[in-house]
């Protein structure tokens, strides 16, 4: 009987060993408080980031043992502010060492040009966006987000913001700014469970929530 229990306590503390692994190194679930990034991740939202694009951390000090690559331009990445170390964040990379990013009336100017598709305009909010070769979904929403002068991306560091260019999300979270590349902690890849906020007490059982179109879907 004590050499059952003992297999098994082993086995328990392997498997919370993998566990913490896992999540520390290569992959991690998070879920998305607010719609500062719709309509690419709604509130509700539960998404996979994988953890070792942007470099390792060690798990208690949070200090890197290797940097890992730049992300491109429109690439989604899991962060934390150095003024807040504890809250991660999920925002668009809109900007590189190098480049001059603005801000006007909620649409990104890039070294002179403006990011905009007018003829993929879904309503009078929502469109996209196109760097490079990546296309992206914004919505845009009164009071929009306030304006940015012209800023020049410092080296190691990165410009993001969210996909909802509106003060309504901006008073809730930072909506864009400059971002040390130290400081980003993954990718996100995968949404692979969405549930609509419960709004009152006594709206219906979790599951009757759940968003089953967004589920499994690759996060571009």
């Amino acid at each position: 009987m004590k050499n059952v229990a003992r297999h098994y306590g082993i086995a328990l503390g392997l498997a919370i060993l993998l566990a913490l692994f896992i999540r520390a190194f290569i992959i991690e679930a998070y879920r998305i408080p607010v719609s500062a990034m719709r309509p690419t991740l709604e509130s509700g939202d539960t998404v996979f980031a994988t953890k070792w694009d942007y470099g390792i951390r060690l798990p208690l000090s949070g200090k890197k043992i290797f940097t890992g690559k730049l992300p491109r331009h429109g690439e989604l990445v899991l962060f934390s502010h150095p003024d807040e170390p504890e809250i991660d964040y999920i925002k668009r990379v809109v900007g590189l060492p190098g480049d001059l990013i603005e801000v006007r009336s909620g649409h990104v100017i890039m070294n002179g040009t403006m990011l905009d598709l007018p003829e993929s305009k879904i309503n009078n909010f929502c469109g996209s966006e196109k760097i490079l070769n990546t296309v992206y979904s914004v919505c845009l929403e009164s009071p929009v987000m306030d304006d940015m002068p012209p800023v020049k991306v410092p080296e190691h560091t990165v410009f993001v913001l969210g996909d909802f260019r509106s003060q309504i999300t901006t008073k809730i979270k930072k909506s864009w700014g400059l971002v040390p590349v130290l400081s980003l902690k993954g990718k996100p890849r995968l949404i692979w469970l969405s549930i609509t906020p419960k709004q009152e007490p006594q709206e219906t059982w979790w599951f009757y929530r759940i968003r089953f179109d967004r589920m499994l879907r690759k996060i571009n």
